[in-house]
């Protein structure tokens, strides 16, 4: 199992729906809406729902 970092550059990038994952950053810096945008991408693409 890898735990690997990733860095993205912005709130619209996605990451793989499959595995788990941390965001970490700081004040001001999107993670609320790039996890909203995280969500529709799981509801829109996942095959478990």
């Amino acid at each position: 199992m890898g735990s690997g970092i990733i860095t993205l550059r912005d709130s619209n990038e996605t990451i793989d729906i499959e595995h788990h994952f941390k965001v970490n950053a700081g004040p001001g810096a999107g993670k609320t809406t790039w996890l909203i945008n995280h969500i529709r991408n799981v509801v829109q693409h996942s095959k478990r729902l």
